[in-house]
């Protein structure tokens, strides 16, 4: 890999989560060969266009509103104008159909493909139009490079195939539950002469009496929310056979170089432009896409939210809140001799990246603050040195402490975070998004359940409904309308209320943060709370992560 960092595309899911159903078949024989009816809305059909109509060829994921990718293999000597895409449903013929402006192989070259031994068995597929993300159609995130190095653990593999060579295509999509082979075991399963042909690029899965086939090819492998692999072996569709695939995180570079750098076909290949980058479809970057939702949206048995128990006293530090193990979660400390103690919340963006309000760090030096994660305790396990704080447009006067403008903070790890069951990063919204529509969204916090009071032990969240701005000002008194600007966002529920110590929290809409909790005084269950507009900012923390990652003058 020639690049010294590397961020990576997620999108949000949706409020319904990746997987909205789990029904067993009566007769173990999905698509994926002994698997389960399912629906997954960030599923793909790869389809041949001909007159009669389109016929599903592949599958494939969506990363983003423009992009969809898939195997190699599905558009090899394809040209990109007798190929569509089909999303939004887990059905065989899905109903919104795309065309395809033009497909992109692994560094620009179709040649970087062999169909031989599948080496580079990739493809991005650039969409004519945008894909509309909603309910039944969302993107999901892919793994980091140097990343998911073949444990031993289930993955989750879906597609519509056949479930005998030369059988019918499965008329829903079905999931199946493998597990990763090592590359030196997957080797000793075939005849020496092929063992030559599974390279580092590759990925195995088996699992007994379960197969991929023809039609899951280009599929995706997931595993805790992120895709791992794409299906590419599929011969002889035999169930115990280790399959080989594409391993995801040795693209996952050149995908997001493709996507947030060159979002263009190559005829027209551009660096974008500081006011293009607001078309673009990402503004942000993940190693995971997590289900954000309730906790029935599981992906895998580790998604984001892990438990979601009552209070009994309806009391939590999200005020009326509950219980909750959020993955993305961090909390910002103060270090001193004694030790280091929590002030606000924060959330994960990327293994060198936190982000939290401004007001937690504003005229504080990196060297007296902390950052905790991993754990749904106020303290949770692993400790973190901050090597820089970045603020809005690189100023720290931009931030406004008297009307909180400019509310956010990029913090810069020391070192890397580790993600794994119970830890993870979270996607924001993208620029121009998320216009206040009336919905509820989820606050995460340790914070106080009154002014004053003490903070939680345990993480909790409260459920909160958005409210427009011309609505919100007219919640506060005249001398401070003028204080609630554009770049705010408003949020409340009766009896719920953020606190202290809630401050530079997430709020979570779709498996994307939207905001970040910013005024929290009065700390009054029923009073609207003004909040940072993630919107606006995600353009600048995205462009700061891929362009210059390390600290001012370093």
């Amino acid at each position: 890999m020639v690049f010294r960092f590397l961020i990576f595309i997620v999108l949000a899911v949706t409020v319904h989560a990746v997987f909205l159903s789990d029904e067993e078949t009566t007769n173990g024989n999905g698509r994926i060969m002994g698997g389960t009816a399912q629906t997954f809305t960030a599923m793909a059909s790869i389809r041949v266009f001909a007159l009669q109509g389109d016929f599903h060829v592949c599958g494939g994921f969506i990363v983003s509103p423009q992009f969809v990718v898939t195997a190699a293999q599905c558009t090899h000597q394809r040209v990109a104008s007798l190929l569509r895409v089909r999303v939004g449903s887990n059905s065989i013929n899905p109903p919104r159909l795309h065309q395809i402006r033009c497909i992109r192989y692994f560094n620009d070259s179709a040649g970087s493909f062999n169909p031989t031994t599948k080496e580079n068995d990739i493809a991005l597929l650039r969409m004519e139009t945008n894909i509309v993300l909603d309910a039944t159609t969302s993107a999901i995130g892919m793994a980091m490079p140097n990343s998911f190095n073949d444990p031993p653990v289930d993955v989750h593999i879906f597609g519509w195939g056949a479930t005998t060579a030369g059988g019918a295509l499965q008329t829903t999509l079905r999931r199946g539950i493998f597990r990763v082979a090592s590359l030196a075991n997957c080797r000793l399963n075939f005849p020496a002469v092929v063992r030559s042909s599974i390279l580092d690029s590759h990925m195995c899965t088996s699992w007994a009496g379960r197969a991929t086939c023809a039609g899951d090819i280009g599929g995706p492998i997931v595993h805790q929310n992120q895709v791992v692999g794409i299906v590419s072996w599929v011969d002889p569709c035999t169930g115990g056979q280790v399959n080989v695939n594409t391993r995801m995180s040795v693209f996952s570079t050149w995908i997001n170089t493709a996507i947030f750098v060159t979002q263009e076909c190559p005829t027209c290949m551009k660096v974008i432009t500081i006011k293009q980058i607001n078309t673009i479809v990402l503004p942000l970057i993940y190693l995971y896409t997590f289900c954000t939702g309730r906790a029935t949206c599981a992906v895998t048995a580790h998604a984001v939210l892990l438990s979601d128990e009552e209070t009994t006293n309806r009391n939590g530090r999200i005020m009326g809140g509950t219980a909750q193990t959020f993955t993305a979660m961090a909390s910002i400390r103060v270090f001193a001799l004694q030790g280091d103690f929590h002030v606000c919340g924060g959330f994960i963006v990327s293994p060198l990246f936190v982000v939290t309000a401004a007001q937690c760090t504003h005229q504080r030096n990196p060297s007296q603050l902390r950052v905790r994660v991993g754990g749904n305790t106020i303290n949770p396990p692993r400790l973190h040195q901050i090597r820089c704080i970045r603020y809005a447009n690189d100023s720290a006067g931009s931030f406004n402490p008297t009307t909180k403008e400019n509310d956010i903070a990029l913090l810069r790890m020391e070192t890397n975070i580790t993600f794994d069951a119970t830890t993870s990063a979270i996607a924001m919204a993208f620029p121009n998004t998320f216009n206040d529509p009336p919905v509820e969204v989820n606050i995460f916090g340790w914070g106080a359940s009154t002014t004053g009071g003490n903070l939680q032990n345990t993480l909790l969240r409260g459920i909160f409904r958005v409210t427009s701005l011309a609505n919100c000002r007219l919640s506060f008194p005249p001398v401070m309308r003028g204080l609630i600007l554009n770049s705010h966002m408003c949020t409340a529920w009766a009896g719920r209320a953020t606190c202290t110590g809630d401050v530079g929290g997430p709020i979570v809409h779709q498996n994307q943060v939207v905001g970040i909790v910013s005024w929290v005084d009065p700390c009054t269950g029923g009073q609207v709370n003004v909040n940072t507009r993630m919107s606006d900012f995600s353009f600048w923390i995205t462009t700061l992560m891929l362009t210059n990652p390390e600290c001012p003058n370093i």
